[in-house]
């Protein structure tokens, strides 16, 4: 053998281990359970080892897997999570800031503040007037357009 195949094989995975390269992808009956945990305790504290023991296997086989089954990692994932549930509070509630930040389990609003704008690129309070804003036109604009071609014709017609 030349030193090449040598170092390749030596890169090869054993059967059986876990190696990065070969981390399986979780089963959809793991996924379900995965996610139903994780939201179920979106507003908790969530630990890779509550995490790991619903897939009965170790911290860092979790961590591969879930890498290779969401593209993330399983905090990323959490935070993601929490972020959109925190939008659809805001569009779809009246709650404060804070009351939002809680609800979804962030520490404070500060601690909410500085994670939303890392991941969406706007400050929440901003973010919600925005988003109000362009429902508003787009609802205002969808009532003024009109409904079918015979419509179009009708308000044009004398």
């Amino acid at each position: 053998m030349t030193p090449t195949m040598v170092v390749g094989l030596q890169a090869m995975p054993r059967a059986g281990s876990s190696f990065d390269g070969c981390a399986a992808r979780f089963s959809r009956n793991e996924i379900a359970a995965l996610i139903g945990y994780i939201d179920d305790h979106l507003l908790l504290r969530i630990r890779l080892d509550e995490l790991s023991r619903i897939i009965a296997q170790s911290r860092g086989q979790l961590c591969r897997r879930f890498r290779v089954s969401f593209g993330i990692s399983p905090h990323r994932f959490i935070v993601e999570r929490r972020i959109r549930f925190a939008q659809s509070l805001m569009l779809n509630s009246a709650l404060k800031l804070t009351d939002i930040a809680y609800e979804c389990g962030f520490a404070d609003q500060a601690h909410f503040s500085r994670v939303f704008l890392k991941y969406i690129g706007s400050p929440p309070g901003r973010w919600r007037h925005r988003m109000k804003q362009t429902q508003w036109s787009y609802t205002q604009h969808r009532m003024s357009v009109p409904l079918s071609l015979t419509e179009l014709y009708k308000q044009e017609s004398p």
